[in-house]
């Protein structure tokens, strides 16, 4: 059974690009021939804004769990 989790933050940009910076930094390193410091982390669904009102993208993290992560947006 598949476990998708939610969290809603009002600092979406700032994380969304955490989290891509982490994975460059990752994709550097093996590219380099390094041994990665971080985990490997998958985006399933890149930042967009929905038909209902949020803006949002989502992770595989390394355990398997969807997570997801949302701000609304602003009317």
């Amino acid at each position: 059974r598949e476990v998708s989790l939610w969290f809603m933050t009002d600092r979406i940009e700032d994380l969304y690009q955490a989290l891509k910076r982490r994975q460059l930094e990752r994709a550097s390193a093996v590219l380099a021939g390094e041994t990665p410091e971080t985990p490997e982390m998958k985006f399933t669904s890149d930042i967009h804004d929905t038909f209902y009102g949020q803006r949002e993208f989502s992770i595989v993290d390394l355990n398997g769990y969807d997570l997801n992560f949302a701000q609304p947006l602003k009317s």
